[in-house]
């Protein structure tokens, strides 16, 4: 039994039910006894999905254990177990802006193991170098005003500080 996949670009994506059972996502959405073929659509990138199932693929509906903290290392090759996995998210080394996009992407499709990939690929960016060189690294730091989060005044009426 296979279920397609609809990304929001609309291209279309087999794989076996049993893969795609290791998402949250698809295991709510899928009736547990259905024999009919279905059609999931998806509200993302077609290159975030066919990179999820690639993922699904080598584990094969299998729940891969989750990166060790602390990380032994900058490279992700010594902080997991599986070799597949460490090349899998070096992967996103020549396209940085696009990591943070594929961790929402499995984040909302709701897969543990690499969820937790893609925060360790993260976190040994940041363990490489100072903050100088995680801006070109990650493309995704953008200085921003300082402005206090609760602005404190008396309100008479209420007696409450806001």
């Amino acid at each position: 039994m296979e279920i397609t996949l609809e990304t929001k670009d609309r291209q279309f994506v087999s794989i076996p039910r049993k893969y795609a059972e290791i998402s949250g996502y698809v295991r709510k959405k899928i009736e547990p006894d259905s024999e009919f073929p279905l059609l999931l659509k998806l509200d993302f990138p077609s290159e975030h999905i066919e990179d999820v199932v690639q993922y699904m693929y080598h584990h094969a509906g299998i729940e891969a254990p989750l990166v060790k903290k602390p990380l032994k290392g900058c490279q992700m090759v010594t902080n997991c177990d599986d070799p597949w996995d460490a090349h899998f998210i070096d992967n996103f080394d020549t396209k940085p802006h696009q990591l943070f996009s594929f961790i929402n992407t499995v984040a909302a499709l709701e897969i543990p193991g690499l969820i937790h990939l893609g925060c360790a690929k993260i976190a040994s960016l940041i363990k490489k170098g100072p903050l100088e060189n995680m801006q070109d690294n990650l493309a995704f730091y953008k200085p921003i005003q300082s402005t206090p989060l609760v602005k404190k005044s008396w309100c008479p009426t209420s007696c409450i500080l806001l």
